[in-house]
C-alpha cells in the first residue's frame, strides 16, 4: 500500500522529477517506484500467474507489446545497437506501467489495499497538482526562458509541473472526473465528500487557466458521459454552462496562446498529420519500429539535427493512434485498438450498477478525444493514472 501512495506523490513532481541519464533518455521519479512495484509483483510467492494470464486485458497487452517488439527489431531504419537499445527502453517502460494494473488489482483482490486511503490519495493529488499550477501561474507565468531546454514557450498559461498546458489540462480533466465520480458513489464519508468538493473545484478552476482547447473538449465529453450515466442532467447543464461562461469571461493572456481562435496550432497539427499519414503508407505492415520516430524524423529531414535530443516532441506525433500506425503499422494499430476495445468492454461489463465503470468510461473517452490532438495515450502520467483507476474498479465490485 505504501508504494502505491508514494507513486501518487511522485505524480506531483512531474517533469521536475526528470533525470537525464543520456541524451534523449530520461528517468522519472515514478519509474523508480514502478521498478520496486514490479520486483515486488514478480517475487510475490502468492502470485497467481494463471489469474494474470486470464485477465481480459492480458492478451491484448501481450499482442501489442509483441508486435511493437517485432516492429522494432525489424525496423527499416538500420539503427545502430545503441539506438535500438534507446528505442527499446520506451517499450520496457510501457510494459512496466502495464504491470501496475495487474499488481494493484491483485493487491485489491487480497484486501491489502485501503480503498479510502487510495481514494483520498488521488483526491489529494488533484488538490496539490492544481495548487502547484496556481503557484506557477502567479509566480512563474512565463516559461519562455526555459525554451532552450526544449519546452514550448508558453506565457500566462497554467502548466503546473508538466511544463505543458495541454498535458496538464487532460490530467486535470481526469482528476476532476475522478472527484465527481467518487462523489456519486454511495456511502461516501464526510471527509471524502469534503475532499471531493475541494478537488473538483480546484481542478475545474485550474483547467480554465490552461487555455488548452483540446483539454476543454475532453472535459465536456467526459462530463457528458459521467453525468448522463448518473442521470444528473441538470447538474450537467449547470457545469457545462458555468464552464463555457468561465472560458468567455476569464482574462486571457497576451500572445498567441491566449487566443481562443488561434489557427497556428491547428495548421501545425494538420501539417504534422499529413506528413505522418504519408509515412505510414510507406511502411504499412509493421511501420518504422516502435519509438523510432526521432531517428525517422532526422532521416526524413523533418527536424534539424540540433533538435534531435533537445526537442521533447521529436519522438512523437500529435495523435496517439497515428503514432502507433507509423511505428508499428497495421498490425500494431489493430492490436492497440483491440486493447482499447477490451478496456471499454471491461468498463461496460457492470455499467448498469457500478459507478466505477462510468468513471472509467468517461476517463477513457476523455483521453481518447484528447489523443487526437496530442500523444496522450502514451504520456507517462496519463498511462499510470488510467491503469490505476482500471484496477481500482475491483474495489467497487
Amino acid at each position: 500500500m505504501i508504494l502505491y501512495l508514494i507513486l501518487l506523490l511522485t505524480f506531483i513532481t512531474g517533469q521536475l522529477g526528470r533525470i537525464e541519464i543520456h541524451p534523449g533518455v530520461n528517468i522519472y521519479l515514478h519509474d523508480f517506484v514502478m521498478f520496486l512495484l514490479t520486483v515486488q509483483f514478480l517475487l510475490n510467492r502468492r502470485l497467481n500467474f494463471p489469474k494474470v494470464v486470464n485477465d481480459p486485458l492480458f492478451f491484448p497487452l501481450f499482442a501489442f507489446c509483441f508486435i511493437a517488439l517485432v516492429s522494432l527489431l525489424l525496423n527499416p531504419l538500420r539503427l545502430l545497437y545503441g539506438e535500438l537499445f534507446i528505442s527499446g527502453l520506451y517499450l520496457l517502460r510501457f510494459i512496466l506501467y502495464c504491470i501496475l494494473y495487474f499488481s494493484l488489482r491483485i493487491e485489491i483482490e487480497k484486501n491489502n489495499i485501503n480503498s479510502t486511503l487510495l481514494t483520498l490519495g488521488i483526491l489529494g493529488l488533484g488538490i496539490i497538482f492544481s495548487l502547484l499550477g496556481f503557484f506557477q501561474l502567479i509566480y512563474y507565468p512565463n516559461i519562455r526562458n526555459i525554451s532552450y531546454l526544449g519546452w514550448d514557450p508558453h506565457y500566462g498559461r497554467l502548466v503546473s509541473s508538466f511544463f505543458d498546458p495541454n498535458f496538464a489540462g487532460i490530467f486535470l480533466v481526469l482528476l476532476f472526473i475522478f472527484a465527481v465520480g467518487v462523489g456519486f458513489e454511495k456511502n461516501v464519508s464526510k471527509i471524502l465528500k469534503t475532499c471531493v468538493l475541494l478537488s473538483a473545484i480546484a481542478c475545474f478552476i485550474a483547467l480554465i487557466f490552461t487555455f488548452s482547447r483540446s483539454s476543454w473538449i475532453s472535459f465536456i465529453v467526459g462530463c457528458i458521459v459521467l453525468f448522463s450515466f448518473n442521470k444528473k442532467y441538470r447538474l450537467l447543464f449547470f457545469i457545462i454552462l458555468l464552464f463555457i461562461l468561465s472560458i468567455i469571461l476569464v482574462s486571457k493572456p497576451s500572445g498567441e496562446g491566449g487566443k481562443l481562435n488561434r489557427q497556428s496550432t491547428v495548421t501545425a497539427r494538420l501539417n504534422n498529420f499529413d506528413e505522418f499519414i504519408k509515412l505510414s503508407l510507406e511502411k504499412p505492415i509493421l511501420g518504422y519500429g516502435f519509438n523510432t520516430l526521432r531517428y525517422l524524423k532526422i532521416k526524413k529531414s523533418l527536424i534539424p539535427k540540433n533538435e534531435f535530443y533537445l526537442n521533447h516532441a521529436a519522438g512523437g506525433v500529435d495523435n496517439s493512434l497515428l503514432f502507433v500506425l507509423v511505428t508499428t503499422g497495421f498490425f500494431g494499430l489493430s492490436a492497440y485498438l483491440f486493447l482499447l476495445f477490451k478496456i471499454v468492454k471491461t468498463a461496460l461489463a457492470k455499467f448498469n450498477n457500478n459507478h466505477a465503470s462510468a468513471l472509467i468510461l468517461a476517463s477513457s473517452l476523455a483521453v481518447l478525444v484528447h489523443s487526437f490532438f496530442q500523444n496522450t495515450l502514451f504520456y507517462p502520467w496519463v498511462m499510470l493514472y488510467m491503469w490505476m483507476i482500471l484496477a481500482r474498479r475491483e474495489l467497487n465490485r
